[in-house]
């Protein structure tokens, strides 16, 4: 991996967890392998698609198929919370909102604090928001504002976004003293931000 040979790299993990069933480290090596088919298939994908499923990407199936098999041969290693994450992405990208919010839900509470967490909480307020929870959506949303808080590196990519969406369930909530707070906060912390404007308009409208 560390040469970029993914494909050699995953013919390896496969091969070791044929023959090595039982080893220590086989809940891992399915956890890399079904995270290695996730990443290769959305790695040609724009930042839009990611957003708008369903989306054809290569190799989901199989991805799926290592994460689920890690989760019923060892439900309780400790690598099941980051199996459940890339599951809930699978699971989002083939446009299934069920099971993706079910393993979001499940990965968000057990994973340890930092970005893959706050990503957890993200996700799975999209999922509610696309079934029609805007209240859950909004409650998860506001709480990737409050991880950000001492995350520098989750500042970076989640909270702008965040506090984006938490405009729009808050809207779609009926909330709009949440929505008008979390413009305040947009234009106090990304004056030029991409959300901003459209931010401020959805408000207003």
């Amino acid at each position: 991996l560390a040469t970029n040979r993914v494909d050699q790299a995953m013919q390896m993990l496969q091969g070791y967890v044929s023959k090595s069933s039982n080893a220590p480290a086989s809940d891992l090596a399915l956890l890399t392998l079904g995270g290695l088919h996730l990443r290769q298939g959305v790695a040609g994908l724009r930042a839009d698609q990611l957003l708008s499923p369903p989306v054809p990407v290569p190799g989901l199936t199989n991805a799926i198929g290592w994460l689920q098999e890690l989760l019923q041969r060892f439900p309780h290693s400790p690598y099941a919370s980051e199996a459940r994450l890339d599951l809930g992405w699978c699971f989002w990208l083939e446009g299934r909102m069920p099971e993706a919010q079910t393993n979001f839900a499940a990965a968000a509470p057990k994973l340890a604090p930092g970005l893959a967490q706050a990503t957890a909480y993200f996700k799975l307020a999209d999922t509610q928001f696309r079934l029609g929870d805007a209240q859950g959506a909004l409650t998860n949303y506001n709480r990737v504002v409050e991880l950000c808080a001492g995350l520098p590196e989750a500042q970076a990519s989640l909270l702008e976004p965040a506090l984006y969406q938490v405009v729009h369930a808050a809207v779609a909530a009926g909330r709009l003293a949440a929505a008008t707070n979390a413009v305040e906060r947009l234009l106090s912390r990304f004056p030029e931000g991409y959300h901003t404007a459209p931010a401020v308009l959805v408000a207003g409208q």
